[in-house]
């Protein structure tokens, strides 16, 4: 009994840990910038972001260039060897959104 008002309670304690307000417009791109780490990867596709998938990647790194661009520094496995992966996205002049050129295999 005492377990279960112990679950109860810090179920209610969480509950009321206030929601984060997500931001839509007006970003400010720059605090962005810097060292990340990756903590969970999601995909419709879980065999994409298992061991070895093809979408197995991990953010190091994140930066904003002098033309607005981010410059990404990813890390995922290439035969085995982890490679990293640097990336550049182009702003679009649009708040908030970016373009990737790639080609796939």
């Amino acid at each position: 009994m005492k377990l279960l008002l112990l679950c109860l309670g810090l179920t209610l304690v969480c509950a009321q840990e206030g929601t984060s307000d997500v931001v839509r417009s007006n970003f400010d791109i720059p605090k962005i910038a810097g060292e990340w780490y990756s903590i969970l990867l999601a995909s419709d596709h879980r065999e994409k972001i298992e061991e070895n998938g093809s979408m197995r990647v991990f953010v190091e790194h994140i930066d904003v260039l002098e033309n607005s661009s981010l410059s990404f520094k990813f890390h995922t496995k290439v035969n085995g060897v982890c490679t990293e992966l640097p990336l550049v996205s182009d702003s679009t002049g649009e708040d908030g959104v970016y373009t990737i050129s790639c080609e796939y295999v």
